[in-house]
């Protein structure tokens, strides 16, 4: 799985959700934008796949809990931070 797969995958469904917000009926836009999050699906599936077969058992063989906690903490609001900068702006009040 590589990551900047991912991350051209999830620009382009911004793309095409931003299209589809345009032209709401266009079923062309709907069908492309389901594809590419499918695709994106399977990508995201496959990546956290490898991290739990190759990545988890390093980090649990060589780092205790204690000193894991706060850098898993840390990787996931960089990730909350990093999907928030992709969407965020597009997010209406509600």
């Amino acid at each position: 799985c590589d990551l900047p797969d991912i991350d051209q995958m999830s620009v382009r469904a911004v793309e095409l959700a931003d299209q589809l917000a345009r032209s709401p009926g266009n079923c062309d836009h709907a069908w492309r934008l389901a594809r590419v999050i499918a695709e994106l699906t399977d990508q995201l599936d496959r990546h956290v796949a490898d991290a739990e077969r190759e990545l988890f058992p390093l980090i649990r063989g060589h780092v205790s809990a204690d000193r894991y906690r706060p850098v898993a903490r840390r990787l996931r609001g960089s990730l909350g931070e990093r999907m928030r900068e992709r969407i965020g702006h597009r997010a209406g009040p509600d």
